[in-house]
């Protein structure tokens, strides 16, 4: 019995380095895309795709078993109590983060990115690394060191991003990031896309950053108020200051400043 134990925990112990060697070597040789796209990439994705593994496939499981039970008009209720509670439980830990796990780097030049994918295929073909844990190990290192390399990249000093009629010019300063906007008439309804699939990515891709560091809106417009509202919603600026050339005492001003000054410090972003 002892050594069947021990012979259980032989498989799946190797099983398990097994599957993390994949995930992390997928993630290497996908990351230059990642970068290019400004998007963020997971540090723990490997060991996360590991934990939501077993999630995924009960999920299935639990599918299939309720569309027959459906159509076999057998009651649902206990595997419906199974799914909903998988469902559950899957959400929790999904909300449960103590720190952001995603890392973020500018995208760097074409011979760099082409380098982590190779390095990574290198690694994997390399005969001395036969066992598992020295490829795992061998890869954790490899992406340790790519990370420094990617932090080590100049930035550059300004970029202007196009929004509406105005524009948004994005400077590296001692203070952090800071973005200025012009407040040029926009529309609202595309404030959120704006925000996600423009504004986000380039911020990424040219500063390997997630949030502004200071923002100073220069004109208020009730569309510009808007873009500002959705920022600050999705957490992408850390103190809000607005300029002190706007005239506040006209009505039309004073009604979207409140509003804005209101939901910034509720955020508590809010400066000036």
């Amino acid at each position: 019995m002892a050594q069947r134990r021990v012979h259980f925990f032989t498989r799946f112990l190797q099983g398990t380095l097994s599957f993390l060697v994949t995930q992390l070597c997928l993630t290497l040789i996908s990351w230059p895309i990642m970068l290019w796209w400004g998007l963020p990439v997971a540090s723990l994705s490997p060991l996360g795709n590991y934990v939501f593994g077993p999630f995924l496939t009960g999920f299935l499981v639990l599918s299939v078993v309720l569309f027959l039970l459906q159509l076999c008009t057998i009651p649902l209720f206990p595997f419906s109590w199974l799914m909903d509670t998988l469902v559950v439980w899957w959400l929790k830990i999904m909300e449960w983060q103590p720190w952001d796990w995603y890392v973020t780097f500018r995208k760097p030049p074409l011979i760099i990115a082409l380098l982590i994918p190779l390095v990574t295929m290198a690694i994997m073909h390399f005969r001395p690394l036969k066992k598992s844990w020295q490829k795992l190990c061998a890869l954790t290192t490899w992406f340790c060191l790519a990370s420094l390399l990617l932090a080590l990249l100049p930035l550059p000093e300004k970029i202007e991003i196009p929004c509406g009629c105005g524009k948004v010019i994005l400077k590296n300063t001692d203070k952090g990031i800071i973005a200025i906007d012009t407040g040029g008439a926009r529309r609202t309804q595309s404030a959120d896309n704006w925000a996600m699939y423009k504004l986000l990515p380039e911020l990424v891709a040219s500063f390997g950053v997630r949030k502004i560091d200071h923002y100073y809106l220069c004109r208020i417009t009730p569309s510009a108020v808007a873009f500002v509202k959705v920022l600050l919603k999705k957490g992408l600026v850390r103190h809000l200051s607005i300029s002190h050339q706007i005239d506040r005492q006209k009505s039309e001003h004073a009604v979207l400043l409140q509003g804005l000054m209101a939901e910034a410090a509720a955020y508590g972003v809010l400066t000036s």
